[in-house]
């Protein structure tokens, strides 16, 4: 029952300012926040921005998450999701001629191979790993109370 209630947002920054501490820093400057409440000043004196106790320090912003929760459980666990890669999956020729200096060439010996060919690149427990990176609340609170 208590599903419709909590959100399914993973990414912190769609909460950006709408935190207790942005709403705390607001409160002691006498700031109002955009599409936010109005707060009565903690200090009322003729310059309150003078006394600024109480002041919070928050994050900027966090880095992105391209996370998306694959509704199909027979995706496999890496996949071309349209929603992240908004460019068509396509190969195209390149317009400009680049010259290449054939004097310099790299040759790999035969004897080389890349690193980890014989380990496949996912197995049936992979998207399930990923998925325990962001897992939903209570479990993402990882305080050992519930």
């Amino acid at each position: 029952m208590g599903n419709q209630l909590l959100t399914d947002l993973i990414d912190d920054n769609y909460f950006y300012l709408f935190n207790l501490k942005s709403f705390f820093t607001a409160k002691a400057l006498d700031v109002a926040l955009l599409g936010g409440p109005e707060f009565e000043p903690l200090v009322k004196e003729i310059n309150p921005n003078l006394y600024a106790y109480k002041v919070y320090l928050s994050w900027y912003h966090r880095p992105n998450v391209i996370f998306v929760i694959s509704e199909e459980p027979d995706l496999p666990a890496f996949y071309f999701d349209l929603l992240i890669n908004l460019t068509l999956h396509c190969h195209t020729i390149k317009s400009i001629d680049i010259q290449i200096d054939d004097n310099n060439q790299f040759i790999l010996s035969k004897e080389f191979q890349p690193l980890l060919i014989n380990l496949p690149l996912y197995t049936d427990y992979t998207a399930n790993g990923i998925e325990l990176l962001w897992p939903s609340r209570p479990i993402n609170l990882r305080s050992g109370r519930i």
